[in-house]
């Protein structure tokens, strides 16, 4: 049976550059997912994942993005996330 956690790893939502943080997070709770016997050790591992991805992703953001006037942040390329064409999610 899945953790309750898996469903948090989907990055296909987050920018591309966001995405490039979580893949790999992704990646390892798939592989985790599917050899680990069920039990609390488990999900506390899946837990703690989850924590450490969301730790990179909010990283990559505080390093390559600044606040706005309109208290919005923007994109690495300096604009606002809703119009850059790299990073629109």
């Amino acid at each position: 049976m899945p953790t309750t956690t898996i469903k948090f790893f989907k990055s296909d939502h987050l920018p591309k550059n966001l995405q490039t943080i979580s893949q790999p997070m992704c990646l390892v709770a798939d592989l985790m997912e599917e050899i680990l016997p069920d039990c609390a050790e488990k999900s506390a591992g899946m837990r703690k994942l989850l924590e450490a991805k969301d730790c990179f992703v909010r990283a990559e953001l505080s390093e390559k993005s600044k606040l706005v006037n309109n208290n919005e942040f923007t994109c690495p390329h300096g604009n606002n996330w809703d119009d850059c064409p790299d990073c629109r999610h």
